[in-house]
């Protein structure tokens, strides 16, 4: 009954705007994605060997303008797992609600499912690790799956709220103004009201500079129950970007800086006024500031950056992570053999694993795995961290070379449990060659790499650290014939050496550190084949070799294959 409950309310759903749709006022998209899954481990005679993964999704988007000025809209996904006859496992869900529109044209207004991004200090998605210029082989499956299904678009947070911006100019050829941007969200907390409340006022003048004042609060309810724990974390900053032309050339300066609060209160016994609970209020500072050459039509750039993020500097909209690393694979937990051996997360879950992603604002600086980055964790927001990056870009006229470069000298600014200073080096290469625009063929042939290499150091006899990490990515997009592509793609990461760990779980406090000791080889090998029905629809065949080696415990090697096929539409 619930099935035919289900496939009768989606028949219906659709049937009852089609003729509204006749007059435009309402329009319909859809995303579609079907996959076949199959993966085999090796050399394991304990855990189940076989695995098998197969589902479908049709998120069905549904866009109501009443008027030119307004627009609700909404996402209902209908999915169920292949294989189960009758409508079996299927299922129909809300995923997406919201009402925008302009009010006297002026004013700007989003109610509902929105997106939010400010600077990468105050509100900013960092992206996840395990990718540096990877291979599309594995890149269509992070971006259609993994990041998809968890609201990961570009750089922005997902939320549910309202946000309202207007601007005014300050002069009649309209290139002067200030814009304001507010906007309240709810954010998801274990046990209480928790909301991420934020404004921007900005100063402008096109094309030449730019002067914004952020404010972001994360803040709990207050309770009025004894002794129940709140939070409160605030951040302030001063942004600006300011554009020199000098003649065929532009140099750009750029900066921002600012303060935050980490407050944790608890209500009185009897009273509803709170008290902080800490002896101090954990308040810190940032500084950042850029200078960027720019030439050629800005296909040659060149930057240098300075940072400097006090051990205290919390800012929860900008520091909390893409991945989960407390969470679990769902593709085989247990191997080696060991039916109580938790798989951790490895390279294969960064790109496949859509359960360690996480959608969420975390009020806790979350967990991390320093083999897969330990410069910068948690994106140039990392706290304790001060130092220079350089960076530069070059894309020939052809547009045949596409090269991006990245090296920076970090070292802590306060060091934790030891007098000693961790001091970081941080090097990050892509590039891209597009063979047919070398050779004259019209079909597409793309070959791609990266190297992302992390060391960190530090002195001492029992404080002494020694880590070294290196992430290869390489990958080829050959068009064999029209719009069927012969895919290839690999991934290496190596890490060898000791850091120190802390759990800051618990409000940010610094716990006794646990020992972390690595000597780790990893390797994802991907063959396969797409073929693309039209810019928006594809089909893909694939095959990976996925290999885990643990040099320090053996028994916890562990190596699979998987086939996958993957079909994806938009429209």
């Amino acid at each position: 009954m619930k099935n035919k409950i289900i496939y009768i309310s989606g028949l219906l759903l659709v049937s009852s705007f089609t003729a509204l749709s006749q007059e435009d006022k309402v329009k319909f998209g859809a995303i579609s994605r079907g996959i076949i899954q199959e993966s085999t481990l090796e050399n394991d005679t304990v855990n189940p060997y076989k695995e098998n993964n197969s589902n479908a999704i049709v998120d069905l988007r549904i866009n109501v303008n009443p008027n030119r000025k307004t627009q609700s809209g909404t996402v209902v996904r209908f999915s169920g797992a292949l294989g189960g006859f009758y409508g079996a496992g299927a299922d129909i869900s809300l995923r997406q609600l919201f009402v925008k529109g302009t009010i006297y044209n002026k004013v700007n207004y989003e109610l509902g499912d929105i997106y939010l991004k400010m600077s990468p200090y105050t509100l900013y998605n960092t992206e996840a690790e395990g990718s540096v210029n990877e291979a599309s082989v594995f890149g269509k499956i992070r971006q259609d799956y993994s990041e998809y299904d968890n609201f990961n678009i570009g750089n922005s947070w997902w939320s549910q709220g309202g946000h309202v911006d207007f601007g005014l100019f300050l002069d009649s050829t309209s290139s002067k103004g200030v814009n304001f941007d507010i906007f309240s969200t709810r954010v998801k907390a274990p046990s209480t009201m928790r909301f991420l409340n934020g404004a921007r006022v900005s100063l402008f003048q096109e094309k030449v500079a730019h002067l914004n004042v952020n404010l972001v609060q994360l803040a709990d309810a207050q309770s009025v129950n004894p002794f129940e724990e709140s939070i409160r974390n605030s951040v302030s900053t001063l942004e600006g970007e300011y554009n020199i032309p000098i003649s065929s050339f532009k140099l750009t300066l750029s900066g921002e800086t600012g303060l935050s609060s980490y407050q944790v209160l608890k209500a009185l016994e009897s009273t509803s006024d709170a008290i902080t609970i800490t002896p101090e209020n954990k308040e810190g500072s940032f500084a950042t500031i850029k200078g960027n050459f720019a030439a050629f039509e800005n296909r040659f750039n060149f930057g240098i950056n300075y940072l400097r993020n006090s051990v205290d500097f919390l800012s929860a909209g900008a520091q909390s992570k893409r991945i989960n690393f407390e969470s679990n694979p769902l593709t085989f937990r247990n191997v080696a053999n060991d039916p109580f051996n938790n798989r951790s997360i490895q390279l294969y879950d960064l790109v496949a694993a859509s359960n360690v992603y996480n959608p969420q604002i975390s009020n806790t600086l979350m967990a991390y795995n320093p083999k897969f980055g330990n410069a910068l964790p948690y994106g140039m927001a990392t706290p304790n961290r001060s130092g220079v990056i350089f960076n530069s870009s070059y894309l020939d006229s052809a547009k045949v070379l596409d090269l991006k470069a990245e090296f920076g000298i970090l070292s802590d600014i306060t060091g934790v449990g030891t007098v000693e200073l961790r001091k970081f080096t941080h090097l990050k290469f892509q590039g891209d060659l597009h063979v047919n625009k070398l050779i004259g063929i019209k079909k597409g042939i793309k070959l791609s790499a990266g190297l992302l290499q992390n060391n960190t150091t530090r002195g001492g006899d029992i404080s002494a650290i020694d880590l070294k990490t290196t992430h290869l990515d390489a990958g080829l997009d050959a068009e064999i014939f029209n719009n069927l592509y012969l895919l290839f793609g690999y991934k290496y990461l190596q890490a060898k050496g000791n850091e120190f760990i802390y759990d800051l779980s618990n409000n940010n406090e610094y716990s006794i550190p646990s020992f972390y000791l690595v000597e780790d080889q990893d390797d994802m090998l991907a063959l396969g084949a797409r073929y693309h029905f039209s810019d928006n629809m594809y089909l893909s065949l694939n095959h990976v070799g996925v290999n885990s080696t643990n040099k320090l415990a053996k028994e916890k090697s562990y190596n699979f294959n998987q086939w996958m096929l993957l079909f994806s539409l938009k429209m």
